[in-house]
Order: C-alpha cells, then structure tokens, then sequence
C-alpha cells in the first residue's frame, strides 16, 4: 500500500509539474505575441510592382525578428486609405507605414496626426504629405534629383524637342520629378512643353491618354512620365498608333519591364532607378528601432541612378536594385 501511495503522489507532483510548466510557457507565448512588432502597411496602390517589393522587404525583415505585418490596399482611394489608417488605430499597431494616395488630402492628414497622438508612429515611405504634417520619418528617394537627370541626358541627344510630359498630381514624388525636369530645361525656350497630362502613373491610365493626345494632333518628339509604368503606356499607345518617328521615352523608377525594353529595343531612352529594396529595408529597420525605443531620423533620401543603354549592362533585368 504503501508503494502505491507513493506512485499516486509521484503522478501528482508530474501532473501538477506538467500543468505549471504548461501555464508557464502559455504565459510566455502570451507575453511573447502581446510584446512583438506590430505594423500596419497601407500603399497609394498594389497595382505597382514598386510597392510590392516594398512591402515584401518590410515584411521579410519584420517577420524574421518575430513581428507581424497587416497589409492593406486603397487601390487609389484617400477615403478607402483613411479607413484603413483607421483600422490599424483601433487595432493598436506599433508602427503605421504609408504611402498616401493623395498627399495633400487633409483627411489622410489628419488620420495621421491622429495616429501619432494616439502614441503610434508613422513611417511615410515613396513620396511626402504636403505642408508640415508630423510624422516620426519620412524616406523618399532623391525624386527631384531623378527629373534633373532626364532632362540632363535629353538635353545631352537634343537641341530642341516639343516634350509630352505624363504626371500624377496627386503624388508628391511625382511632383518633384516633374519639377526636376522642367527646372533644367526652363531656360531653353527650344525646349517646349506642349501637354501636360494626368496618368495617375499606371500604363493602363496612360496609355489611352496618349492616344488622346496623338488624336488631338499635338506633336511631340519626347515623352517625359513621372515613372515607368505611365512610360510603358507611353509606348503601348505609339506602338498601336503606328508612330514611325522617333519619340524618346523616358521614365522613373528602373523597374524590370522598363529595364528589358532598354536592353533590348529602341522604344525607351532611359529611366532613373530608384531602390524599393532599400526603401523597404531602412523603413523596416526603422520601424524595429521604434519598437526598442530608439530615435530615428526625420527624413531619409535615397540616392538615384540614370540608366541608359551604354550601362544597362550593369544591372538586373529580372528584378529590381
């Protein structure tokens, strides 16, 4: 009998060790999910393979340090954008990363002030809130440095040119790009703006609008797009319109299909390669560094590269830099 109570109390003192290892590492786990990064990613658009590998950097770093990334996709919509700020505020995110749809919308601004009230930081990634909105940082790529480029390698084939010129109002970035390359072209007067046209910078947007332009008899001999999906449209529509003259094309952003036509056609001039990897990468490390405590910088740039023919050779086709 004796034998016997002591195998019961050997049972119990392992079961009962069992469940206090049990609540033990449930606590933990507990501890562990409620204490890891949380952020919330919101895009202009993920109909651009830009933001997709953005995102899909900030994620991979995110996740391999034990946190959680919760996209969502306005698809060019302020109002679809707010709700979704609106949401990651009421889920409590550590960190909201944003690319505004419209950078002067005063909701999205406010959201966004909301948001850094309420003791959640605010990364703006790609382009820029207009007026002084306070947000913890703000990366962008040097875009104004991107259109002085353009306009440098055109001045450099040219000595006049009737330019189309492809923008996005609404963009900040783009804005700045547009600027970049009217300033240095500004005091040539043989160098002569003949439309500026909204393209929202998607190919399937611009592409019908260069046609619109074509039908409308303007000439031009030089298309100048805020990125590389609205030069691709750009091209679409000469292709289908069988325009045999020379027209140089140039873009921004130095994405794959740009990067191909490139190497292997006449159809484009050039574009400036921006790095969606970098970005993603300083906006994840950023946003880790906000989870430990840390002070970051209010504004990262960074650098761009003109590509052309003679050094397409040194990059990727397949993927972006």
């Amino acid at each position: 009998m004796r034998s016997l109570r002591n195998i019961i109390g050997l049972l119990i003192l392992l079961m009962l060790t069992v469940l206090v290892s049990v609540i033990y590492i449930n606590q933990q786990i507990e501890t562990t999910v409620a204490n890891r990064l949380r952020v919330g990613t919101t895009y202009m658009t993920m109909n651009n393979p830009f933001y997709e590998v953005i995102n899909a950097e900030i994620e991979k770093e995110i996740t391999e340090q034990g946190g959680a990334v919760f996209t969502r996709d306005p698809a060019l919509s302020s109002k679809k954008q707010v709700e979704q700020i609106q949401y990651f505020i009421d889920q409590e995110m550590d960190v909201i990363i944003l690319n505004p749809v419209k950078s002067d919308d005063v909701a999205i601004k406010r959201m966004v002030q909301k948001a850094e009230k309420s003791g959640i930081k605010v990364i703006v990634v790609d382009s820029q809130l207009s007026d002084k909105v306070a947000v913890t940082s703000t990366i962008v790529s040097d875009n104004y440095q991107a259109g002085a480029l353009l306009a440098e390698d055109l001045k450099s084939r040219k000595d006049k040119a009737d330019i189309l010129i492809l923008e996005h109002r609404d963009a900040v970035s783009g804005n700045q790009r547009i600027k970049g390359f009217t300033d240095n072209i500004a005091s040539d007067k043989r160098f002569r703006i003949v439309s500026k046209e909204e393209s929202l910078g998607q190919t399937e947007v611009a592409m019908p609008v260069v046609e619109r332009v074509l039908q409308s008899g303007k000439s031009f001999d030089v298309v100048m797009a805020l990125n590389d999906l609205a030069a691709i449209g750009a091209v679409a529509a000469l292709d289908k319109n069988d325009i045999e003259k020379s027209v140089l094309i140039y873009g921004v952003d130095g994405a794959p299909d740009m990067k191909n036509l490139l190497a292997t056609t006449d159809d484009v001039t050039a574009t400036v390669a921006q790095s969606p990897l970098a970005m993603g990468h300083k906006a994840a490390q950023l946003a880790l560094m906000i989870s430990k405590g840390k002070t970051v910088d209010s504004k990262v740039v960074i650098p761009v590269t003109l590509i052309t023919k003679k050094s397409i050779g040194n990059y990727d086709l397949r993927g972006w830099q």
